[in-house]
C-alpha cells in the first residue's frame, strides 16, 4: 500500500470508528445486552485489520496500536471494544495530522 491508499483507508476507517464509538455511547445498554453487539464487533475488528495494513508504512503507528487484539463476543467485550476504539480513534487522527498536508485535511473536512 503507497502513501495516498494508506491515508485514505486511515481516513475512512477514522470516520467509521468515530460513528461506531457514538452508537457506543448511545445505545451502549441495548449493545452490552446483546442486541447487535456480534455485528459491532465485527465492525470494530474490520477497522482493526484495515488501520493495521495502513500503519505498516510507519513503524511507529504500527506498534502504537500492536497491543490490541481482534475482539470475540465475551464478556467486557462492550468495555473493551470502546477503549481500545478511542486509542485506534487518536492514533488515526495522529497519523491524519501528520500525514496530510493542510490542504488535504481540508479537501475532507478535517480541519
Amino acid at each position: 500500500m503507497d502513501m495516498q491508499e494508506a491515508a485514505k483507508t486511515v481516513f475512512i476507517s477514522y470516520r467509521q470508528l468515530e460513528k461506531l464509538l457514538e452508537v457506543l455511547d448511545k445505545h451502549g445498554e441495548k449493545i452490552k445486552e446483546g442486541y447487535s453487539l456480534p455485528n459491532n464487533l465485527a465492525a470494530y475488528n474490520a477497522i482493526l485489520q484495515a488501520l493495521r495494513e495502513a500503519f505498516a508504512i510507519d513503524p511507529s503507528f504500527l506498534n502504537g496500536i500492536e497491543h490490541l487484539k481482534l475482539l470475540e463476543d465475551e464478556g467486557g467485550a462492550f468495555y473493551q471494544m470502546k477503549t481500545d476504539g478511542a486509542v485506534l480513534l487518536g492514533t488515526a487522527k495522529g497519523f491524519i495530522e501528520m500525514y496530510m498536508g493542510e490542504e488535504g485535511k481540508r479537501k475532507i473536512g478535517f480541519v
